[in-house]
């Protein structure tokens, strides 16, 4: 029984509580604990994302000691593109399973009184005591990632290799007309993703949510992409975006792959292949890992990047709940 109990927000967590303490809690579970045995200081670096930014920070304090904290982030891009308030919780950790418990059924509350209709939640697939936690208040599982990571180095980018009348082209901007016609398709790569799992969103959401992601993040300027055209038309992009706050210092330049996608027409040719290629070859001073997630049952996708040479490293868990 959890006694004499309140919650905490925001910057007053931390001026009252050492936060470090509980970002070690939370490294235990981390999936990208993986980047630890590439650069030291991964997990000071990792830290920092955690304590430096306490907006949507909350906590449960027994007897004036800290005992479980996570975030609570309401998501403008969802609202917009749902037409409902959508939030996300993340950074779960604790001294004990019981006050997790009651800071989930209080955040459960919270939702309900600020007009959030979907809370989402991803964690660490090894994290089984929050996983079951997260259940036990109403989470769904709607969908299992495995992680893997792409470097310049992998044996299939070795050698020189071209795609008859395949044009790529690197750029951080690409023309409406090239975002259009790159999201027709692109969009498709995301068919086993977890809004198509979730049985209460409807066919139009569905669509509107991966057709809008794609071209949120081939309209961002920040994201680095390769463009591949056939005849001037695209057939085939990759897009990642740079984690700058874990690559600050030496020895890690890493980020993430939001999108690799071909046209049906186009696919079984080496395209996908290229793409790679010719992006780590032209942003070669960004990047030198890739993250990339992808669904367990995204068989294609799968086979695809185990042939390519990308190592498995971790897997995630998302859920979803309606308050």
């Amino acid at each position: 029984m959890v006694q004499q109990t309140r919650m905490i927000k925001d910057a007053a967590l931390a001026k009252r509580h050492d936060l470090k303490a509980f970002a070690g809690m939370y490294f235990k579970h981390d999936y990208q604990n993986y980047l630890g045995s590439i650069t030291p200081d991964f997990k000071d670096r990792k830290a920092g994302t955690i304590i430096n930014n306490t907006r949507g920070l909350v906590g449960l304090e027994t007897g004036g000691g800290l005992k479980s904290i996570l975030t609570l982030r309401q998501n403008a891009w969802d609202r917009r593109t749902f037409g409902f308030r959508v939030a996300s919780v993340a950074d779960i950790c604790g001294t004990e399973t019981a006050t997790i418990a009651a800071l989930l059924a209080h955040i459960v509350r919270m939702a309900k009184k600020q007009g959030i209709k979907l809370l989402t939640v991803r964690i660490s697939d090894n994290n089984k005591d929050l996983l079951s936690l997260l259940q036990g208040h109403g989470f769904k599982v709607v969908d299992t990632l495995n992680i893997l990571i792409a470097t310049p180095n992998m044996p299939a980018l070795k050698g020189t290799q071209s795609v008859r009348g395949i044009v790529f082209t690197a750029a951080q901007r690409l023309s409406s007309g090239d975002v259009s016609k790159t999201a027709a398709f692109a969009r498709d790569a995301f068919v086993t993703g977890r809004i198509y799992n979730d049985t209460r969103m409807t066919e139009r959401l569905k669509t509107r949510f991966y057709k809008r992601l794609v071209e949120s993040h081939l309209n961002n300027p920040q994201t680095c992409k390769v463009i591949a055209k056939h005849k001037g038309v695209p057939v085939g992009v990759i897009c990642c975006e740079r984690d700058r706050a874990l690559s600050q210092g030496p020895g890690l330049k890493f980020g993430y792959l939001n999108i690799i996608a071909v046209h049906p027409k186009y696919q079984d040719k080496k395209v996908a292949h290229s793409l790679f290629k010719v992006f780590f070859k032209h942003y070669a001073d960004d990047f030198n890992i890739l993250e990339v997630g992808t669904q367990t049952n995204n068989y294609p996708a799968l086979n695809f990047y185990r042939k390519m040479g990308l190592k498995f490293v971790s897997s995630l868990v998302t859920l979803h709940l309606w308050p």
